[in-house]
């Protein structure tokens, strides 16, 4: 079985090769290039009215740059967080916002 299955491979292998050169250049033409691909980045998940990239525009406005008002990290447990994990969470939130 193994023997068989060896030697249909080795006999293939010229067409294994042309499949691959075959998906490689379907693939260059078409697929978007890199500035096509990011066209439909993230950003146009969010409306454009939504209060964080107005946020953000106004850091702009004020600093010179954007601050990523758009990025944001959330702690979650579908069972619900316990008292103690809550403070915990406040506590590094106001700790950040200090800083």
């Amino acid at each position: 079985m193994s023997g068989r299955l060896a030697r249909a491979v080795v006999s293939a292998r010229y067409a294994v090769v042309a499949l691959w050169v075959g998906a490689a250049v379907a693939l260059i033409l078409g697929l978007p290039n890199i500035k096509e691909a990011q066209v439909g980045a993230l950003g146009h998940l969010v409306p454009n009215e939504a209060d964080a990239i107005e946020a953000e525009l106004r850091s702009n406005e004020l600093f010179g740059f954007p601050l990523l008002s758009r990025t944001l990290v959330v702690q979650r447990d579908p069972d619900g967080l316990s008292p103690a994990e809550q403070a915990r969470v406040a506590r590094r939130a106001a700790a950040a916002g200090r800083h």
